[in-house]
């Protein structure tokens, strides 16, 4: 059956979007997003910074990894260094793994930290967020997928932001929506949000069978399968937090205190407190 509390979820994209900002801040990303499709380097920390801060991986290993980069750089362009220094993917992951006191796990981190520039390199494009750009949605996802650390819930994450904000494959979507499920990463928050927003709904293991099911759902509600995520995330993420803020009494994730939520206040809290969100004390991704 369906009910208004998927538009409720997805009212909550918007503090994702806020919080999303202070993230990137932390990283030194800058406000203006279109500086990343046209600096590689400012590309590369956005990338794996989005890798590895999501992907349960220990939350140093993007601080180390951004770290290695600069090192290796050695003030050179991170551009002309891809394109024409071989040794380059070697001698980062060295540093990383100098700096991760030799303990990284292989399967979260090489593929992102070395096979990733080494496929740029071949690739003849130094921009990773340019290159996933320029391909089709399915092409990208395969990409993506292709590097050790990098399995569908992530790739989907990866997917559902540029897409969200660079609107790299839009005109793609509108003609084959079915695609979305490319851009929907499931994980426990959405999965148990979706399954309150439709009770008839009971996701399988498998995520990209799931994240199929949830797009399905969203689309015949007409709602953003986008907007959803984005939302069921930060209310699964940020639960407890929501309770608190609210004045509710500590319970379970459940349908009615989701529905006592407001995220116009919500949004107001995390831009008033913006200072104390960007100390990771709030609302941080």
């Amino acid at each position: 059956m369906v009910t208004d509390l998927p538009f409720k979820v997805q009212s909550f994209s918007k503090c994702y979007q806020e919080a999303t900002k202070i993230w990137r801040m932390n990283i030194g990303i800058p406000d203006d997003l279109d500086k990343i499709k046209n600096d590689a380097y400012l590309a590369i920390r956005y990338f794996t910074g989005m890798v590895h801060e999501r992907a349960g991986a220990s939350p140093n290993f993007s601080k180390y990894h951004r770290l290695a980069i600069k090192e290796a750089l050695k003030g050179r362009s991170f551009s002309g260094v891809i394109l024409h220094d071989e040794n380059f993917p070697g001698n980062v992951w060295e540093r990383f793994v100098e700096l991760t006191d030799k303990r990284p796990n292989e399967k979260l981190t090489r593929g992102v930290i070395k096979e990733l520039l080494e496929k740029l390199r071949r690739e003849r494009e130094p921009n990773v967020v340019k290159l996933l750009g320029d391909m089709k949605v399915l092409a990208a996802n395969q990409f993506l997928r292709s590097l050790r650390g990098i399995g569908p819930k992530i790739s989907a994450l990866v997917l559902r932001d540029l897409e969200f904000f660079f609107k790299f494959w839009t005109d793609e979507l509108e003609s084959e929506p079915q695609n979305y499920y490319l851009l929907q990463p499931v994980d426990r928050w959405v999965r148990r949000i979706s399954e309150l927003c439709w009770s008839d709904l009971n996701l399988p293991d498998s995520h990209d069978s799931a994240a199929k099911l949830v797009v399905k759902k969203c689309l015949n509600s007409r709602i953003d399968p986008i907007r959803f995520n984005q939302g069921a995330w930060f209310i699964g993420r940020y639960f407890n937090q929501l309770l608190l803020f609210h004045g509710l009494p500590e319970q379970s994730l459940n349908r009615h205190s989701i529905e006592m939520f407001n995220a116009e206040k919500v949004m107001d809290g995390i831009i008033n407190f913006e200072e104390i969100a960007s100390q990771k004390f709030i609302f941080v991704i």
